[in-house]
């Protein structure tokens, strides 16, 4: 049996313009795991190492790091990321950075025109102008690496970050359920029963990304109903013994929001994978 993860968004009725307060971002090193594992991973086996990236948008160097299980620490610190990004500015005279720059902040105005000053993550302008800038700088990154024991059964693991001061951010690991506890001395995890699969479900707002709890999912294929059913608390569900490498639709509505079905967005359909 493995296990899959499938993250759905889906719009509401009324779209305004939000904001994020969290000051430190939290993900997947995705280029270390390529280096790593030759392959891009959204979901690891028990025996592999999992690793973190820690972008604080503050001047700090301490923060507690915790696991809901294992053992999640500091592997390296004080690495280099070159950041892209572009700046809008709706009639306004200042924006703000994504991160903290180190360095200097290389800036074009690819819509609109001013006098650009920059204060740590504040972008100013000496107007109100309508336009884009876009802003190229070197940011820091902390890299923290996520061991579990060869005795974990579970299929998450959520790493929490940050301090009561600046806020937290929380990213969740998905494991792989191997069958068999030895591998092939190869240095390959244990062979996993590629006909089944769990799959983890997830339903978030795709303007704020902010989980939607208890919304309405169901899952068919070819007209026939798999599941139906309601999201938890943390907006997620699992549906359990889908086939590896077959297309499910699924369908998602909530009160104040469009239904999946109805909106413009491609999340009408899901294929299960036995690792990704």
């Amino acid at each position: 049996m493995a296990n899959d993860s499938l993250t759905t968004n889906f719009s509401s009725d009324e779209i305004s313009g939000t904001s994020t307060s969290g000051s430190t971002e939290l993900e997947l090193d995705d280029d270390y795991h390529l280096t790593l594992y030759l392959a891009d991973k959204t979901e690891f086996y028990r025996t592999q190492e999992v690793y973190l990236k820690v972008k604080p948008q503050y001047s700090v160097e301490s923060y507690e790091i915790i696991a809901s299980d294992g053992s999640c620490t500091k592997f390296s610190q004080g690495n280099v990321e070159t950041i892209t990004e572009n700046l809008s500015f709706p009639k306004t005279s200042s924006a703000t950075l994504s991160y903290l720059p180190i360095g200097n902040v290389s800036y074009t105005w690819k819509a609109g025109s001013g006098t650009v000053l920059i204060d740590g993550r504040t972008v100013s302008v000496n107007k109100p102008v309508v336009g884009i800038l876009e802003c190229v700088y070197d940011v820091n990154f902390d890299r923290l690496k996520l061991t579990v024991p060869a005795t974990f059964t579970g299929y998450e693991v959520m790493v929490v970050v940050g301090s009561e001061l600046y806020g937290y951010a929380d990213l969740t690991v998905s494991y792989v359920n191997i069958t068999g506890s030895t591998s092939s001395g190869s240095g390959d995890p244990p062979e996993q029963d590629l006909g089944l699969a769990d799959v983890i479900i997830t339903i978030k707002d795709i303007y704020t990304n902010e989980i939607i709890p208890y919304a309405d999912i169901r899952i068919s294929k070819g007209g026939t109903s798999i599941y139906s059913g309601s999201g938890n608390i943390l907006g997620r569900v699992v549906v359990s013994n889908l086939v590896i490498g077959e297309v499910y639709d699924i369908e998602v509505s909530k009160a104040d929001y469009i239904d999946s079905g109805d909106d413009y967005l491609s999340n009408d359909t899901f294929t299960v994978s036995a690792e990704t």
